[in-house]
């Protein structure tokens, strides 16, 4: 029996039993006011569910009217885009729901789903998205789901509806770009081999931001004094040096391919210098747009991609506190005699917790020492480079630019530093621990926007699908909907 049951099954004992008046009246005032607060959960949960899925209709209405308005026709299956009448999950137009979210039974596809209709008459595409919400609190009273539906249309050929915007690339060009985007599957004690499918980090950022690139391009074209301008990109390719190594300025104009592979790898890493320049960078933008079309209030957007955490030494380090580093901090006081307690901070690397300890003893002068050991808190030393970039990230998000960020290959696993053949040796092996992960999960977390700006992806496949996602993002705010 589930709890929901057993809660049930109380108040059917509290009614039954005629001498329990007291307990009937207590059960009743708590059944309201877990009523309350419960329903107060799931309409909260069921609204954002809401607007996810009105984002998935925005999207995915969108991508079928650009395919239309390029080809001049519908897509003939779904790897060219959005077929008429196939069922899709809201996960191809780069949303997901929670796991108590579901689709309509028997629609035949996992999670929330969607249908499009290419209405020729209307000359526009019509996209109707359907789930459910399973309630956590308020199936003990009958409602064990909230249904929603929203609908969106996009016209084929409203090429007016263009907001301004400016996009501009922070990427990770540093040394461990060149090596694979996927960690060796282990041999034996000396050598591991690469899976299928891998290819260097490097390689795999340059085809994820050329992807990216072609999305834009569908909604964009070409600007000139005809077409009128609209969106302007940009990118910095940074290592660890004071400036980036690759810097694509701001234009009215979407990067091409041989830009995006002017992307090489090289160095160390510090995020601070690119992102520091990014908010000078945006900052102008304003003026430029308003300059250009009148409209001085573009949409910015940022995407800063690290497969790292930031290796140059710009200042001290700053203690963060996280957890699944194995790194503990601890306070440690030693008094003299009867002297003040000097103290300073003390680290282990153990898995557990450290315990508190103190003790006395007299050293070889017949000083009486005295000590504690206490307050150990996990973590890591943050870098001074994280520091400042946070800052930047902070500037940017107050200027009203929204920060995409991605953290590519960082799971824990030996790395081919070469990969050019099948296998490789321990010797040729980068080896990541968990602890990058957390670092610079950290940095990436702390700049994006919100949680859902935040994207962690293992390969270059993943790599491609989260400039994806962040494309039909972009573009579903750069395009206004119809209705």
């Amino acid at each position: 029996m589930d709890w929901k049951a057993k809660f049930r099954s109380l108040l059917s004992e509290y009614r039954d039993n005629e001498k329990g008046s007291f307990a009937v009246t207590m059960a009743v005032s708590a059944t309201a006011l877990f009523l309350s607060i419960g329903a107060a959960v799931d309409i909260g949960l069921y609204q954002k569910n809401v607007q996810k899925a009105q984002l998935v209709a925005d999207n995915a209405a969108l991508t079928a009217a650009v395919f239309v308005k390029n080809h001049e026709r519908e897509p003939k299956n779904s790897d060219e885009g959005f077929v008429d009448g196939v069922t899709y999950s809201s996960s191809a137009a780069g949303v997901t729901f929670s796991e108590n979210t579901r689709g309509v039974s028997g629609d035949g596809v996992d999670g929330v789903a969607f249908n499009v209709n290419y209405n020729d008459a209307e000359k526009e595409a019509e996209v109707t998205v359907s789930g459910t919400y399973n309630t956590i609190f308020m199936g003990i009273f009958g409602f064990d789901q909230l249904k929603f539906r929203s609908i969106a249309s996009v016209k084929y050929f409203e090429q007016n509806l263009l907001d301004p915007a400016s996009v501009l690339l922070v990427l990770d060009n540093s040394g461990s770009m060149n090596y694979a985007d996927k960690p060796g599957e282990a041999v034996n004690n000396v050598f591991f081999k690469n899976p299928a499918g891998t290819v260097r980090r490097i390689t795999g950022l340059r085809l994820a931001v050329n992807t990216f690139m072609d999305r834009l391009n569908q909604i964009v074209g070409v600007q000139n004094d005809q077409t009128g301008y609209s969106l302007r990109t940009g990118a910095f390719g940074y290592n660890g040096n004071s400036s980036p190594v690759v810097t694509l300025n701001m234009d009215w104009r979407i990067l091409s391919a041989s830009q995006v592979n002017q992307f090489q790898a090289s160095g160390g890493t510090n995020s601070a210098p690119p992102l520091d320049k990014a908010v000078t960078v945006m900052g102008n933008e304003d003026n430029i747009h308003k300059s250009r079309h009148g409209d001085g209030n573009p949409l910015k957007f940022v995407i800063f991609m690290t497969d790292g955490v930031n290796t140059t030494v710009t200042g001290p380090p700053v203690w963060t506190e996280a957890s699944g580093t194995g790194l503990w901090r601890g306070e440690q006081c030693v008094r003299i005699n009867n002297g003040a307690p000097t103290c300073n901070f003390i680290f282990l690397n153990v898995d557990d917790q450290p315990s508190n300890r103190s003790g006395s003893f007299k050293d070889f002068f017949g000083r009486f020492i005295s000590f504690t050991q206490q307050d150990w808190v996990e973590g890591f030393e943050q870098s001074n480079a994280d520091v400042t970039s946070l800052a930047s990230c902070e500037a940017l998000k107050a200027d009203g630019v929204q920060v995409f960020t991605i953290g590519f290959a960082l799971d824990e696993g030996d790395y081919d530093r070469d990969p050019n053949s099948l296998f490789f040796s321990v010797n040729e092996a980068s080896r990541q621990s968990p602890l990058l992960r957390v670092q610079a999960n950290t940095l990436l977390k702390g700049c994006a926007s919100s949680s859902e700006h935040f994207l962690e992806v293992s390969d270059t496949g993943a790599l491609e699908a989260a400039f994806d996602q962040i494309g039909r993002r972009i573009v579903a705010e750069v395009i206004r909907i119809s209705s």
